[in-house]
């Protein structure tokens, strides 16, 4: 990866940094997630302008988790999107900034190698797993051309696109399956699924007089409850 672009990690949280005059907000690990970045959590510490011209995120950036709790999400890729303001990352994260690949091309390649344990058999510590950048500056991969690298792409999206929209139609479909029983139990009760005979008693007075049997029957066994006690 060392020869296909520039890897760099992200600069070590520590109290001092915490408050400062130059607070700038900064990603972390659990902001990458597998829907992409999560921006509802993005902590801030103080970046000098030095500091910010080193790890300021640009657009087309490919960000890793460099460091998780769990051995499988270590390598988790996202690619940095187009947003205002000034964003810089944590050493928990490694940043690949391509020169000899598409950013979406290494984007899939890194996907593959996380979910894969490509990166998971790389990755080592206690407790805390870790990538760490210089094995992942040594991770080799395929090198396809420029013209191939797009046509994998499009390849790789065509296909996602099409599980997305087949796992929304099954979505849809189940909504419409509870829906449709409930129709069928509710059309049962009220007696809608077979030809009703007009002859036949409400509904309503069955009830009432399953009520009145069931009431009649209890009081029964109350009283030859009542006529078998035995006193002293």
């Amino acid at each position: 990866m060392e020869q296909l672009g520039e890897v760099q990690v992200g600069r070590q949280r520590s109290p001092s940094k915490m408050k400062g005059e130059c607070p700038a907000k900064y990603i972390r690990a659990a902001n990458i997630i597998e829907a992409g970045i999560d921006f509802s959590d993005v902590l801030e510490m103080d970046f000098t302008e030095t500091e910010r011209e080193t790890f300021h995120l640009r657009c087309g950036d490919v960000l890793l988790t460099e460091a998780s709790g769990s051995a499988q999400h270590v390598g988790r890729p996202v690619i940095w999107p187009s947003v205002g303001g000034l964003f810089c990352f944590q050493n928990t994260v490694i940043r690949f900034s391509p020169r000899g690949v598409t950013s979406e091309f290494a984007f899939y390649v890194f996907l593959a190698a996380q979910k894969l344990g490509l990166f998971q058999q790389l990755s080592g510590g206690v407790g805390v797993n870790h990538l760490s950048a210089g094995k992942f500056s040594g991770f080799a991969v395929p090198l396809p051309p420029v013209a191939e690298q797009k046509a994998i792409v499009e390849a790789l999206e065509s296909g996602f696109a099409f599980l997305d929209g087949q796992s929304a139609a099954i979505a849809h479909s189940l909504k419409q399956s509870a829906a449709q029983r409930q129709n069928i139990l509710e059309a049962a009760v009220s007696g809608q699924l077979v030809p009703q005979d007009p002859n036949d008693e409400p509904a309503s007075v069955l009830l009432e007089r399953i009520r009145a049997e069931r009431a009649a029957a209890g009081a029964g066994k109350a009283k030859r409850a009542r006529k078998t006690q035995r006193f002293p």
